[in-house]
């Protein structure tokens, strides 16, 4: 993608004459704005005059081309690596650590002291393994759900069946940084008991949330459990009706409450309908929503969103076009559905784990049979803030692939966890996949020097860059900041920039008598998405005016007020 460097010139200029002491500006064509007070555009669009020819985003002629919807191309893999022996190994979950590696949770069946074993393995930043450790007894014991703790290490949860009361504890285990088992509690009664996620408190103590045979009113009940920094029990609640009834996922929100997704088929419209409840901070319901057909829906992850309501993944019978579709429900803070997607072909495509990215849409792992090489590939969607998919990947080979977790990384890109197949040493292996960053669109703005004095001309540059495949629809902000705290607007304006689109303008702005004292000044630019009005990208150019005799410039500002191409604010 080469550059274009465009200069704007022969009496096209940009200019303002500032007649004022340095306490304030006199602008008689212009309104001030004063730190987001009323805004002004010139009676001349001033970008456009001087050459930038930047057309609104609602027409077809872009810059010459049309404008096409299409999806964004998908950023590339990275990386993959397996991890496993002889038999049979699974990746559950995956977080970024501190040092820039990652750490993922799972079970393996190939080490350990029964089998399968809880097993947690810690990579670096190129997925190479650093150490792994297990942990379990003679019977089967599996590790589903991690996070950090706030002393540096690691809180495991999962199942036993080598410990505990009953056929199937929940398990929870701690861990310092380096994965040294510091102690672990079991929860359960005479019956099966399951761990799937777990979060450390505000307070320093944990929450867990599975389901429950031991306890509860039916056949199986959610179970959330709360306890200190030590492990031990503070508090139980069980949620459920007479039949299934199970969780997925508990996350501490920003009341102190806790929001729990899962699935039920005591209550809803259909065979198994996606449950969301909200409890308080002691775990007593405030409310409960289903959503769902009159076929099996699924919830298998649930996050609170940056504006106070809730994303939720799983997949559906009931809707979309296959046997299976991935489903994203968005809910406002009351569990009010906002929107809801599908995503799948004819045939079974499933969502194990969904996030919000620093952009506000999501991110969705999941694995398809409709879209696969082999029997199953690995899924990541990637949609907009809407639910709008803008690409989808599909990992694997000729066997059955699953992406059971996903979270967005430091350099924006992704890190997945699952397992695989169809490669690796053994029947099944943990699986970790890195996929790199979405290449963003970018402003930047610079002068030709830091210093002016009176009739001199600013060059002033400012570079547009896309290199995307995708054509992009933005706001373009120009500012100029005078005393550090009085601000103009420029050009506020709706602007395409088309696939691979790479251009440098410059614009002279003629300098005039502006202050009889020197004063630092500031342009600012920024490209806004057009939808939700967030800062994609921005830059700041400083620069300093230093006084000079007035009587010098009067003849040129004359001069160049006289001329028709110019805009002249005074």
């Amino acid at each position: 993608m080469n550059r274009n460097i465009k200069y704007i010139g022969f009496g096209i200029c940009v200019t303002f004459v500032l007649l004022a002491a340095f306490a304030g500006f006199a602008l008689t064509q212009a309104s001030r704005v004063d730190g987001g007070g009323t805004e002004f555009i010139s009676d001349k669009e001033v970008m456009s005059e001087a050459g930038l020819h930047l057309y609104p985003s609602s027409g077809n002629d872009v810059f010459g081309l049309n404008v096409i919807d299409d999806k964004e191309a998908a950023p590339e893999e990275e990386w993959n690596k397996t991890f496993g022996g002889p038999h049979s190994e699974w990746g559950w979950s995956v977080l970024q650590t501190s040092d820039g590696g990652y750490i993922i949770v799972g079970y393996t069946s190939s080490y350990g002291v029964g089998g399968p074993d809880a097993w947690l393995i810690k990579a670096d930043s190129f997925g190479n393994e650093e150490w792994n450790k297990t942990f379990g007894g003679s019977d089967f014991d599996v590790s589903r759900s991690i996070q950090r703790t706030s002393d540096g290490g690691y809180i495991i949860a999962g199942w036993t069946r080598s410990y505990g009361a009953g056929d199937k504890d929940v398990w929870l285990i701690k861990t310092d940084f380096f994965g040294n088992e510091q102690w672990n509690r079991t929860f359960g009664g005479s019956d099966w008991d399951e761990s799937y996620s777990v979060q450390q408190t505000y307070d320093g103590g944990y929450i867990i949330v599975g389901d429950t045979k031991s306890y509860g009113a039916g056949n199986r009940d959610v179970w959330l459990i709360k306890t200190d920094f030590f492990g031990n029990e503070q508090w139980n609640r069980t949620f459920g009706g007479l039949y299934y009834d199970e969780c997925r996922a508990v996350q501490q929100i920003y009341d102190d409450g806790y929001i729990i997704s899962g699935y039920t088929s005591s209550y809803g419209a259909g065979g198994n309908d996606v449950w969301l409840i909200k409890t308080d901070s002691s775990g007593n319901e405030q409310w409960n929503k289903t959503f769902g057909g009159l076929d099996n829906d699924v919830s298998r992850s649930a996050q609170q969103t940056s504006d106070g309501g809730y994303i939720i993944s799983g997949w559906t019978l009931s809707y979309g076009a296959g046997v299976r579709d991935v489903w994203l429900i968005k809910t406002d803070s009351s569990g009010n559905e906002q929107w809801n997607k599908t995503f799948g072909g004819s045939n079974d495509d499933r969502c194990y784990s969904v996030r919000q990215t620093f952009d506000g849409g999501y991110i969705v792992a999941g694995t398809t049979n409709s879209h696969s090489v082999g029997s199953y590939d690995g899924l990541l969607i990637k949609t907009d803030f809407l639910g709008n998919e803008e690409w989808n990947i599909t990992f694997g080979g000729l066997d059955g692939d699953v992406c059971r977790s996903v979270l967005q990384t430091s350099d924006e890109g992704y890190i997945i966890a699952g397992y695989t197949q169809s490669y690796g040493a053994g029947k099944r292996d943990a699986w970790l996949i890195k996929v790199s960053a979405e290449e963003e669109i970018r402003i930047s703005i610079s002068t030709d020097k830091y210093e002016y004095h009176p009739c001199e001309m600013m060059n002033v540059t400012i570079d547009f860059e896309n290199p995307t495949e995708k054509t992009q629809h933005c706001i373009f902000k120009w500012y100029l900041n005078l005393l550090d705290d009085h601000w103009y607007k420029i050009r506020n304006v709706s602007i395409v920039l088309p696939p691979k689109y790479n251009e440098s303008f410059v614009i002279p702005v003629h300098v005039g008598n502006w202050s009889e004292e020197s004063f630092n000044a500031t342009w600012y630019v920024a490209l806004l998405n057009e939808a939700t009005h967030e800062v994609i990208s921005q830059d700041t150019a400083k620069w300093r005016f230093i006084p000079g005799e007035k009587a010098q410039c009067e003849t040129m500002q004359k001069e160049i007020a006289k001329q028709k191409e110019c805009v002249y604010f005074q």
